[in-house]
């Protein structure tokens, strides 16, 4: 891990959660995937080394193709409340998940963290944003209303299909967005552009 790697909990394991995973492992961040429902890690093989920033936590193989090829270690948490711990949440999961998982994620978001809602939908980052504050935290919320890359699922890992150059984004305070963007950029790379708010954002 560099000295400008950022920890990273990427809630879900979906085909989306690791094309990020692989992404910012690539550029050297030290990344932690979290499955909901608990099974969605399971095909990861276990890695010979322990994952970088995350000790305690299974480290894994995750092999990535397509755009980009390579192999990367990444940890699996077992517990959400392991995600209070990183500088950075990720969510990446489908809509039809929200209504179950964000409430579970909310009480160990923390207001020195970052949350990034990949390819949100409806006003998910709103409710987050609230669930969060209910609990006295106010984590700088953002989102985009597409993800930074596509990609399906394979066994042990994932096929990145694109990784976007161009995204909006958009933070809760809008004011905050300038803020949301430079911290995105660390991690991604130079491809999100302001939008409006996040009515917009979700709207795209």
């Amino acid at each position: 891990m560099t000295s400008t790697a950022t920890r990273v909990a990427i809630v879900g394991a979906g085909a989306i959660a690791r094309a990020c995973a692989a992404l910012l492992a690539r550029a050297g961040h030290a990344v932690a995937l979290w499955s909901p429902s608990g099974t969605g890690t399971r095909d990861l093989q276990d890695a010979p080394k322990a994952a970088a920033a995350w000790p305690t936590a299974r480290a894994a193989m995750l092999a990535y193709g397509g755009v980009v090829e390579g192999t990367a270690v990444v940890a699996v948490l077992d517990q959400v409340a392991d995600i209070a711990s990183a500088d950075v949440v990720i969510v990446a999961l489908p809509a039809p998940a929200y209504a179950s998982v964000l409430p579970r994620i909310a009480p160990y978001l923390r207001s020195t963290q970052m949350v990034f809602v990949s390819g949100a939908l409806s006003l998910a980052p709103l409710w987050l944003a609230e669930l969060a504050a209910a609990q006295g935290q106010r984590p700088l919320m953002s989102a985009s209303g597409t993800t930074v890359a596509t990609g399906r699922t394979r066994d042990g890992g994932v096929v990145i299909m694109t990784i976007r150059t161009r995204l909006g984004v958009a933070a809760l305070p809008v004011s905050a967005t300038a803020q949301a963007i430079a911290r995105l950029s660390l991690l991604f790379g130079d491809r999100f552009d302001a939008a409006a708010n996040v009515l917009a954002v979700t709207l795209t």
